[in-house]
């Protein structure tokens, strides 16, 4: 089922070209292992370059060190080209003035765009799927978010594509369990501490039990039509603006 959707999403947003040499982030867990894994499969009949980027938050202690193991010793086995990198994230959040979460998501993408560069690589690929969308699109709701933020995660924004996006997390496991992919657990994903991990925790599974067992399907749909009147108004305000007569200004001296 993953693969089947996974295909199609590439195929309708045209995520991936062939010859396309793209960055994938690999933190251990069940989602970037599947995505690693899926590309990988697909290599060939692409004829796909992979470089994997794992990033080492040590925020976890041993734990963290464990998961960039994990990740060197999976790619190892795929044979496939890994890039690690090592910050003190609970340092640096106070060093910029923002919180774990943010500080974190900051060296995570800025580590991406790096690799990208120095790879000369044409894609960057992120796990995210349609629990993490709905979830997205909760915490902009409660943020006081308009249409454009409520619109959810993008597909596709410059070189970041996101394949697993219409796939549930419950695809991700079946998929592991059907191509025996161990994965590492972020145990700090248990611990109802952070926003998103409220959201998901308590909050979804509340809105399930009572009053939508859809919510999560029902929120990515909404989330859609956001996307696709505020594309609408983008390209309207576009045709007008060409029709807009701009003339110089005159001075005048008395």
């Amino acid at each position: 089922m993953l693969e089947k959707i996974a295909l199609e999403t590439i195929e309708k947003y045209n995520l991936i070209s062939n010859n396309d040499h793209i960055i994938v982030g690999v933190s251990g867990g069940a989602d970037s292992i599947s995505l690693l894994h899926f590309l990988n499969k697909i290599k060939e009949k692409l004829s796909l370059k992979i470089t994997a980027v794992h990033i080492n938050h040590r925020m976890r202690g041993e734990e963290s060190n464990e998961d960039n193991k994990f990740v060197i010793e999976f790619c190892k086995n795929l044979n496939i080209s890994l890039k690690c990198f090592s910050y003190d994230i609970y340092s640096e959040s106070k060093k910029l003035s923002l919180n774990v979460e943010e500080t974190g998501r900051k060296y995570r993408y800025d580590s991406f765009q790096n690799v990208l560069k120095e790879e000369n690589a044409s894609k960057i690929a992120i796990a995210h799927n349609k629990n993490d969308n709905a979830e997205t699109i909760i915490m902009r709701f409660f943020r006081g978010s308009g249409m454009k933020g409520l619109s959810g995660i993008p597909f596709k924004r410059n070189h970041i594509i996101r394949p697993f996006l219409n796939c549930t997390r419950n695809d991700i496991e079946k998929y592991c369990i059907s191509n025996n992919l161990s994965y590492r657990n972020d145990s700090s994903n248990n611990m109802d501490i952070y926003t998103r991990n409220k959201i998901r925790l308590n909050l979804i599974p509340y809105l399930k039990e009572k009053i939508n067992p859809n919510i999560v399907d029902n929120l990515v749909n909404m989330s859609t039509i956001f996307k696709e009147e505020n594309e609408f108004l983008d390209n309207i305000a576009k045709e007008a603006l060409k029709n807009i007569i701009i003339s110089k200004s005159i001075e005048y001296t008395c």
